[in-house]
């Protein structure tokens, strides 16, 4: 209400208008994700909700929109009322990770093992495949593949930028086993099957046992200690005596022959 005053502070007269007042929603710009702009990348502002209309400074209009360059960005919001808020927020470039794979060899026997180092991340790193990894978060895991594999990490730094890696780690599959010259089958559970060194690495071999004339006395595939020769055929016990094996595990492995002397 507005009151007319005259020069002796009596009341001339009064007149009222109404006016009402309007809740203006907040503005604000945030980013999915990093605020940083990584090359090749691109960041998306999302203002909050609320306003009827919405206007970059770039031209744009909307809600949201792909930042694809640094620098500031500022909307201009406006209500159903015809009321404007204005925001802005600050886009800054950032640079991938300078980021490399370093080891002490590219190719390894079966069975070895070989340490791998990431260097450029500050804030992650993520290897795969995560088979035969000791770990797939850390710069430096172990890794003991049984094939040629190709690695691959994915190292990120404190401004959340990636840089992918690969690295080749080639494994030497020949066949590289030592069987024991002699095993003694009597049932005293020691030594009654016959053993060979290092033949879990192999597991796709086929074992063939000959007697001392040439001929097939046993034939296994898929051959591991774990199904070891007991120094029987079909049941029965062979005799005390040399006999003649192969381990054959393929093109690539390759075979291996030699003798085993059994001891009763």
């Amino acid at each position: 209400t507005l009151e007319i005053l005259a020069a002796d502070n009596s009341v001339k007269g009064k007149r009222s208008q109404q006016i009402t007042i309007i809740d203006i929603p907040e503005l604000n710009i945030e980013t999915l994700g990093s605020p940083n702009l990584c090359p090749d990348e691109q960041v998306t502002l999302a203002a909050s909700e609320g306003f009827a209309s919405y206007a970059w400074d770039n031209g744009e209009s909307g809600p949201s929109i792909a930042a694809t360059e640094a620098g500031t960005y500022t909307l201009n919001a406006i209500t159903d009322a015809n009321c404007t808020e204005t925001a802005t927020i600050q886009i800054v470039q950032a640079d991938n990770p300078n980021a490399e794979i370093n080891a002490s060899a590219d190719r390894i026997s079966l069975g070895d093992t070989l340490q791998l180092t990431a260097t450029g991340g500050l804030s992650s790193y993520l290897w795969s495949p995560p088979n035969f990894l000791s770990d797939t978060s850390i710069a430096n895991p172990i890794a003991r593949p049984l094939v040629t594999t190709t690695y691959t990490c994915i190292v990120t730094n404190e401004e959340g930028c990636q840089t992918t890696l690969t690295y080749t780690l080639n494994v030497d599959r020949s066949l590289d086993v030592t069987p024991d010259k002699a095993f003694t089958p009597n049932g005293d559970g020691r030594h009654d099957s016959w053993y060979v060194e290092g033949m879990e690495l192999f597991p796709d071999c086929t074992l063939t046992i000959f007697d001392r004339l040439g001929a097939k006395l046993y034939e296994i595939d898929n051959y591991s200690n774990a199904n070891g020769w007991d120094g029987t055929v079909n049941g029965r016990a062979v005799a005390d005596g040399v006999y003649f094996f192969l381990i054959n595990c393929g093109e690539e492995a390759g075979s291996k022959t030699g003798s085993v002397t059994i001891i009763r």
